[in-house]
């Protein structure tokens, strides 16, 4: 039981912290252009086009190589900022 409530104690902070309000299309593309050039060395910004209203469509790649497929390496599509009942694939 005290363990559990260390955890607690530990995570706890850190999840109030979080931020789960809606961020618009200009916050976000300042928040991955800010990931992308503090880490440098294992990202890679870039649109692959532009939506029906024009904005681009960012795709943040981060790995140790992420400007170059490997084969033989996993890699995964984490999908954000979509609406909760559309399907992605």
């Amino acid at each position: 039981m005290d363990f559990a409530c260390l955890w607690l104690g530990l995570l706890l902070p850190l999840v109030a912290a979080l931020d789960f309000s809606y961020h618009h299309q200009e916050d976000m593309e300042a928040f991955l252009k800010s990931v992308a050039q503090n880490y440098t060395s294992i990202t890679h910004l870039h649109s692959i086009g532009k939506s029906v209203k024009g904005r681009n469509l960012w795709v943040l790649v981060v790995g140790r190589s992420p400007k170059e497929h490997r084969i033989g390496i996993p890699e995964f599509k984490y999908v954000a900022n979509m609406h909760g009942d559309e399907v992605c694939m």
